[in-house]
């Protein structure tokens, strides 16, 4: 039965992110297309916001990472978009 409940609970958050997605029109934004239409606008905030761009980022990376949630790849990709090679 706790089997039953935990499945259940993964099935109905999998369902859930994939409704809100949709709802919200994200797929525009989380795709290599997205990053292509607004990298422009990405590095022009991160040129003036050095330092809040880069917590936002470290606290969205570590929340995503810590929760298991899928499509962390888009954040490594994001990462060396925007900060590039070291």
């Amino acid at each position: 039965m706790l089997l039953f409940k935990k499945n259940f609970c993964i099935l109905f958050f999998i369902v859930f992110l994939y409704f809100i997605i949709q709802h919200f029109h994200l797929t525009q934004y989380l795709s290599m297309s997205g990053f292509n239409k607004y990298h422009g606008i990405l590095l022009n905030y991160y040129q003036i916001h050095k330092l809040k761009f880069i917590l936002y980022f470290i606290f969205i990376y570590i929340i995503s990472i810590s929760l298991f949630i899928p499509g962390t790849i888009f954040l490594d990709i994001f990462s060396g978009y925007i900060f590039g090679y070291f």
